[in-house]
């Protein structure tokens, strides 16, 4: 992956391993957030097997970027390789997530849900994807499923929040 400095300037590469145990080693990521008409989310919880939070719940699809792709072009096969659908999707944000173990830059990209589309989940990175109103996701949270990704993802501020006072479901 491209190494990169508070600037969010390429000053080298980095394994991904080596960059997700060293919160030294800046790298970049993408988030999605996937929405309907009626201002529901695609959410996906994260497979048992991930060796990073495992079984939490989070936005539609993230991951990393290879060396030299673009935010773009990352957003797009993320989205196809673990839901198994694209869509066209429009940046919003760039954040700086301090997590533990890693820092990186984190894309936001939104996108709608196409009306024809099928969710394909890639077993090995999604253990299963639900659309969620606030209530639903508040219910979710209430029954022991974990979804924070302040606290647990590092990042600056919710985004899925964010995403939804601009739809005024908050």
């Amino acid at each position: 992956m491209d190494l990169v400095n508070e600037k969010d300037e390429i000053i080298g590469e980095v394994w991904k391993s080596e960059a997700n145990q060293n919160p030294k080693l800046i790298h970049r990521e993408v988030a999605i957030i996937i929405y309907r008409d009626d201002g529901k989310v695609l959410f996906q919880k994260r497979s048992l097997l991930k060796r990073i939070n495992p079984g939490i719940w989070t936005e539609t699809v993230a991951g990393h970027l290879s060396k030299g792709e673009t935010p773009s072009e990352a957003a797009h096969r993320e989205l196809r390789e673990e839901l198994g659908f694209d869509t066209e999707l429009k940046f919003f944000e760039k954040t700086l997530a301090r997590a533990l173990n890693e820092t990186h830059f984190t894309y936001w990209f939104l996108g709608k849900f196409p009306r024809d589309a099928k969710v394909r989940l890639q077993k090995d990175e999604v253990e299963d994807a639900r659309f969620l109103s606030p209530q639903e996701l508040a219910s979710l949270i209430e029954s022991g499923e974990v979804y924070d990704p302040v606290r647990v993802g590092g990042q600056p501020m919710d985004m899925i929040r964010e995403f939804w006072k601009t739809y005024n479901l908050l």
